[in-house]
């Protein structure tokens, strides 16, 4: 409740205590793939996510974003396949510091449904599943060359789903390829976690 607290009134006063200038755009149509890697190499996962957001106002963002993700394992001799589907909703805000830097926050809201089909010489079944996850990030746009062309954005965000929190680190470097347009890598892991998920992605955005 308390990291809620903070993060939604960073969301909601951030302009008022800011009258610096964002040098970074927001407004953006993005896609993107990810690689899902765990320290079981029997396992074989990756998605697509796409998001679009809108500055509706100064400092005011709006988001929209979708997934759809697979993992594939076997284990004693059942193969074990999971799809996944994802939409979610997000309001944010940014706060410009100087020329090189943003502060940008973020509250989400999601639904995902999973469909699992476990398959072998005994068994043939299949169960379907869904979970709604509610998120807060906070990060920053770290313009890292004089020309404004090469973008650092580190973040660090919590979720929370089925009754668990989890704590994850976010990092993308982006490189503008036209003055609309950036190619981004990315990476993200948990936080204080027993798990071992890293997730490699790369993407393209558009700016409008």
């Amino acid at each position: 409740m308390k990291n809620t607290l903070i993060i939604s009134a960073f969301i909601l006063t951030s302009a008022a205590f800011s009258q610096a200038e964002s040098s970074f755009k927001y407004d953006l149509v993005g896609i993107h793939y990810g690689h899902y890697s765990y320290d079981d190499d029997d396992v074989d996962a990756n998605g697509i996510s796409f998001s679009l957001i809108n500055e509706i106002s100064p400092r005011v963002l709006i988001g929209v974003s979708g997934v759809t993700a697979q993992s594939e394992y076997t284990f004693s001799n059942h193969k074990i396949r999971t799809t996944g589907i994802g939409l979610g909703f997000d309001i944010g805000t940014y706060v410009p510091i100087n020329n090189k830097l943003d502060l940008v926050g973020t509250i989400g809201f999601g639904r995902v449904s999973y469909d699992t089909k476990i398959s072998g010489s005994l068994v043939n079944e299949k169960e379907s599943d869904k979970t709604t996850i509610a998120s807060m990030d906070l990060g920053a746009r770290i313009h890292l060359d004089q020309n404004q062309k090469i973008e650092l954005h580190p973040s660090f965000g919590i979720s929370r789903s089925d009754g668990e929190t989890s704590k994850d680190f976010d990092i993308e470097l982006g490189v503008k390829v036209t003055p609309t347009s950036q190619l981004v890598i990315g990476y993200s892991t948990p936080v204080n976690s027993d798990s071992d998920l890293e997730i490699y992605s790369a993407g393209f955005n558009i700016y409008y």
